[in-house]
């Protein structure tokens, strides 16, 4: 496998994610560099006036930076379930996917 190809399928297992069940009551997205909690982001509750999937979305884009970069995470609620994606920027661009490589996700929906 290439160094692209390796490269993507990470980012696809690690850094993106989506359950299928809708978060009527929120819930959380917690990002996970080196075993330990690093951050934790808010997943908002869909829409439940609305009558179709697009009109049910709600999105939340949260930042935060610590000494080895900055990340941004989106988040898309809707009535079909909930999906994210993080994205890294390295302080160091030679370091860029040993530290994609040390993060993952956890989705906790609030019950």
């Amino acid at each position: 496998m290439g160094l692209h190809k390796e490269h993507m399928s990470y980012v696809e297992q690690h850094l993106k994610g989506e359950e299928a069940v809708p978060a009527v009551n929120g819930g959380f997205i917690t990002i996970i560099k080196d075993g330990e909690d690093t951050f934790i982001a808010n997943v908002p509750t869909f829409n439940m006036m609305a009558e179709n999937h697009s009109d049910s979305t709600v999105e939340n884009d949260e930042e935060f930076e610590d000494e080895d970069g900055q990340y941004i995470i989106y988040i898309w609620s809707s009535m079909y379930g909930v999906s994210w994606e993080l994205t890294v920027k390295a302080k160091n661009t030679s370091e860029q996917l040993s530290l994609e490589k040390r993060l993952d996700t956890k989705y906790d929906e609030v019950y």
